[in-house]
């Protein structure tokens, strides 16, 4: 895989995956955030939107507008700290 898959821990995605990893994802296995995240910029409120695309119940997911709302609130909290 690419690098940019590597932004946040250094590793590549699944990488202590240690079974398929499409069979692991279809039984709901999700990556961790990973430790440091924050210090990239990657904040908890930032996961929790990853985290929520994630669910599996479709309906329960955010659509695409709070998406961008909340990738517009953590790119402008980022843009603040520097």
């Amino acid at each position: 895989m690419n690098g940019h898959h590597q932004v946040l821990c250094g590793k590549e995605p699944y990488a202590d995956c240690k079974r398929n990893v499409i069979l692991a994802i279809a039984e709901g296995l999700r990556p961790k955030k990973p430790d440091g995240a924050a210090t990239l910029g990657f904040t908890d409120a930032l996961w929790w939107t990853v985290e929520s695309c994630w669910l599996e119940d479709r309906e329960a997911r955010p659509d695409v507008k709070a998406v961008l709302e909340h990738l517009t609130h953590a790119a402008w909290a980022w843009d603040k700290r520097r």
